[in-house]
């Protein structure tokens, strides 16, 4: 899907429908995301729509099912709730149970309120990593929506299984957007799966995907080629990575670095023609003040010497052009 059209259907969803204001700092970094989200919880932007999580997957698998943002949009903040209430996946949720929800997300962190859910509120601190990638709502909804709606050569689709991997996986948001993926391209099978080591977090993002029928996480360190067992001999058709597409937290050895070596190193020519998502990132390295652009070219490795240096992301490269950090989920131009 065009970039710029998936963007602006995702601004027009957020910014022009009745109760905007509840997604537009949805971040956890909103500050002024609780005083916002007042009175206007129960309204429901015109862009919600009155589905099942289950029911919005299983239209954007339809290939001629146009993949908008407002489609994206519903089926983070749904699967957000999913990822907290067990069982959701399979009931319309009112918008106004999900606005509550992030509302407590925002908060999280600090003391509970008077009225708050105890429990609700423990679950969302022991998985506070994994809801930190789906709490930004329009950037991921904008990812996923490039994740999904990506195309793939037809290259003998109908006798082998697409195989998506995110070898950054906390949420596994990415890893549905890969089972989508497979099915807008036809594939009649697919095997999506994430690498993910928070035990914590693990187990729920596995559970939620075991009820979504929708991929699986594979519980090993993606630094260490040992961990790509399961899919040696497969051809790879598109790699992904959660955590730094939604740009959680700095880029080094351990997060990233490593975890492409391996990947490059077990996969081989495998990986010949495989999508990537994100495609390169700028970072930049404060300690020594210096730039690099990590990308496929170079196998996602910083340059010689700063293996163990810790880089800060500044843009992402998705279809061969830069997208500066802060421009990611909102339209081109703005």
């Amino acid at each position: 899907m065009n970039e710029l059209h998936l963007q602006e259907s995702i601004r027009k969803a957020v910014t022009e429908a009745p109760g905007a204001s509840l997604l537009s700092g949805t971040s956890i970094q909103a500050r002024n995301f609780t005083s916002r989200i007042g009175s206007g919880r129960g309204i429901a932007p015109a862009f919600f729509r009155k589905t099942s999580l289950l029911e919005d997957m299983y239209a954007l698998c339809d290939p001629a099912v146009e993949p908008e943002g407002d489609l994206f949009l519903n089926m983070v903040l749904k699967y957000f709730h999913a990822y907290v209430h067990d069982g959701s996946h399979v009931e319309r949720v009112a918008f106004g149970d999900i606005a509550i929800l992030l509302e407590g997300f925002a908060r999280h962190q600090s003391l509970n309120e008077p009225g708050d859910d105890a429990e609700v509120m423990n679950r969302m601190r022991n998985w506070s990593g994994a809801l930190r990638c789906l709490a930004d709502v329009p950037r991921a909804a904008y990812i996923a929506g490039k994740v999904a709606s990506a195309k793939l050569p037809d290259d003998h689709r109908d006798r082998r299984p697409h195989l998506g991997m995110d070898i950054g996986a906390a949420s596994g948001l990415l890893v549905l957007a890969l089972w989508v993926q497979a099915h807008r391209n036809g594939f009649t099978y697919a095997i999506p799966c994430g690498f993910l080591t928070d035990p914590i977090a693990g187990e729920r993002t596995t559970d939620l995907l075991r009820l979504l029928d929708a991929g699986t996480i594979i519980p090993a360190d993606p630094a260490r080629s040992g961990s790509y067992a399961s899919i040696y001999g497969l051809k790879v058709d598109f790699v992904a990575n959660e955590t730094l597409a939604l740009l959680q937290g700095n880029i080094d050895r351990r997060r990233c670095f490593a975890r492409y070596e391996a990947l490059f190193q077990a996969a081989g020519d495998k990986l010949d023609g495989t999508v990537f998502l994100p495609e390169g990132v700028v970072a930049h390295c404060c300690g020594e003040n210096m730039s690099a652009l990590l990308s496929t070219d170079n196998r996602f490795q910083p340059p010689m010497g700063y293996d163990d240096a810790s880089f800060l992301p500044q843009g992402l490269i998705l279809d061969g052009e830069v997208l500066p950090a802060h421009k990611l989920g909102e339209p081109a131009g703005s």
